[in-house]
Formats: structure tokens, C-alpha cells, sequence
């Protein structure tokens, strides 16, 4: 038996990609999954091979750019699952990648709502379900560009960075205010990763240039255990 066994674990995002094999890791480690995606097809799939580990999750299609409503969810979970054991704030869009002079405003607005007020929403959807676990844990997911001489600044990626940096901020000011509490609060940026969403902006990017995403979960398995005592951290790869 794990620590993982039993554990109430909500990922956004898991029907492809980073979510979908961070869905695997725990539903290997015997948890109780509560899987996010606006996909249903590919939420079914993940649930079939879930259920060809022995274990089983439960499918929320959600669509993250609805993120006004997210918090609706606060009750239904409360009700099936009474507690949350850990967040994972996976889910992300690129869009795509042109100049900021070029972009289109409808872009940038539906990149915002997925990648930082969506997640703003989960923070207050999980906040209370979290403080009802005896080691609540909020894991949010970030990426910043392959050079940092000026933060968050290449070119092209205005949308996305710009996006990513706001989802930092919200976070580590989440993560202050809950330091009295029993919740522990940090991002992860696993680096570049091969899922179809960097394809789908980078469709002739050598595979090499990135890891697969089964090659980071030990990275959230490790955060999410309920004797780490890491907190307020971005934990760059």
C-alpha cells in the first residue's frame, strides 16, 4: 500500500499529454482519481487504461475557458469525496505563435482564461476541499522560456509566457496566504515536454529537443507525497 492509496486527487487537463500520464503514476499508486478535461473521448480512453490497472476515476468534462463556473464544482466534489488530497493544475493552451503586433485579441483573451483565470477559479474551488485533508497539497503547472536573461520575454510567445507568468503570481500569492495552514502550495516547470500541444506549435521540433511526459511524474509524485513539507516554490527542471 501506498501513500497514494485512497488519496483524493484532482487533475485538470488529463486527457492528453502531461495529465494523462500523471493520471497513470497516481491510478498505479492505488488513488482516487478526479480527471478534468473538456475531451470526453480522450477522458474515456484514460479511463479504460486505468481500469486495466485494477484501479478507477472519476470523469469531470469541463471546459477551463467556462472558468467563471468552476467553482460550482466545489459541492459536487464535497459530496462525492467530502476532501481533496491534492490539486494538480495542469491544463494549458498555447494558441498560436506570431508577433505581438499581429496576434488576435480573441487569441490572447481564451489564453488567459485556460492558462491563468481558470486557475485562479481552482484555487478557489479546491481552497476548502484542501483544508479538509490533513496534507492538502496544490500542484500548478508552469513553463517559462528557454532563456531567462530577461523573464518571461521570447519572442512570439507573448501570449503564452505573459500567461504563465500571471498563473506564478497567483500562485505564490496563494501559497502566503495559506503559510498558517496545513496546505502546501508550489509549481513545477518539467521543461519542454513531447505532447501534441508543443507539436501543434513547434510542428518540426526535433524529438530530442524534449522529454516525454512520463519522464517527469516522479517530480509530482515526490511534491505530492503528504510528508513533503515544500512550500511557495517554483521547481524548474
Amino acid at each position: 500500500m501506498t501513500v497514494f492509496h485512497n488519496k483524493n486527487i484532482l487533475i485538470t487537463g488529463a486527457s492528453d499529454g502531461l495529465g494523462a500520464a500523471l493520471a497513470l503514476a497516481f491510478a498505479k499508486e492505488g488513488a482516487n482519481l478526479l480527471l478534468l478535461a473538456r475531451d470526453v473521448d480522450k477522458l474515456e480512453k484514460i479511463d479504460d487504461e486505468i481500469n486495466a490497472l485494477g484501479a478507477t476515476a472519476t470523469l469531470i468534462p469541463y471546459d477551463l475557458s467556462n472558468w467563471m463556473n468552476l467553482r460550482q464544482l466545489t459541492q459536487y466534489i464535497y459530496d462525492a469525496f467530502k476532501h481533496l488530497d491534492v490539486v494538480i493544475g495542469n491544463a494549458a493552451q498555447i494558441g498560436t505563435l506570431t508577433t505581438t503586433p499581429h496576434a488576435v485579441v480573441d487569441e490572447w483573451e481564451q489564453i488567459y482564461r485556460v492558462n491563468a483565470l481558470a486557475n485562479f477559479a481552482l484555487i478557489q474551488t479546491t481552497d476548502p476541499l484542501l483544508r479538509l485533508s490533513s496534507a492538502g497539497k496544490a500542484i500548478y503547472v508552469t513553463c517559462s522560456p528557454n532563456s531567462l536573461s530577461y523573464p518571461y520575454a521570447q519572442a512570439y510567445w507573448g501570449h503564452y509566457f505573459s500567461s504563465k507568468a500571471a498563473l506564478e503570481s497567483i500562485v505564490l500569492t496563494y501559497a502566503q496566504e495559506v503559510m498558517q495552514s496545513t496546505i502546501k502550495v508550489n509549481l513545477i516547470d518539467p521543461g519542454p515536454l513531447r505532447t501534441k500541444l508543443r507539436h501543434h506549435a513547434l510542428p518540426g521540433e526535433p524529438a530530442h529537443n524534449a522529454r516525454g511526459p512520463n519522464e517527469v511524474t516522479q517530480l509530482f509524485l515526490d511534491l505530492a507525497n503528504p510528508a513533503n513539507e515544500q512550500h511557495g516554490q517554483i521547481i524548474r527542471v
